[in-house]
């Protein structure tokens, strides 16, 4: 579902994002910079660039289904392009539901591996 699909895009950000920073932290002092006012600035400009791009691709989405009058993102794909591979939208969310359940387990044993050291 879209609750179970967007927890899992989510529960991964969350525990990545702040591992992530701290890997982009560590490389640019390996690079000799020492200013984390710099490193901060490339890591919030990045959030608002996907962020917006998120939320750009959720308003067309939007919009789609309201000029086609569906209800759901599969009608309104069947609406726009056709019958014939109106099964796309729900196997791309199958693989991007999966990606997501292996991030957060990722995720989660990389945490408990070096937690436990």
């Amino acid at each position: 579902s879209s609750a179970n699909l967007a927890k899992s895009i989510v529960g991964a950000g969350v525990l990545s994002l702040p591992s992530g920073a701290a890997k982009v932290f560590d490389a640019a002092e390996q690079q000799g910079a020492s200013d984390h006012a710099s490193g901060i600035a490339a890591l919030l400009l990045l959030y608002i660039l996907f962020g917006a791009l998120n939320a750009g691709g959720f308003y067309l989405i939007g919009q789609v289904c309201e000029r086609t009058g569906a209800r759901t993102y599969q009608e309104a794909w069947s609406k726009t392009l056709g019958d014939r591979l109106e099964w796309l939208p729900s196997a791309a969310s199958l693989v991007c539901s999966f990606t997501g359940m292996v991030a957060c387990i990722t995720v989660l044993g990389d945490t408990v591996s070096e937690l436990a050291m």
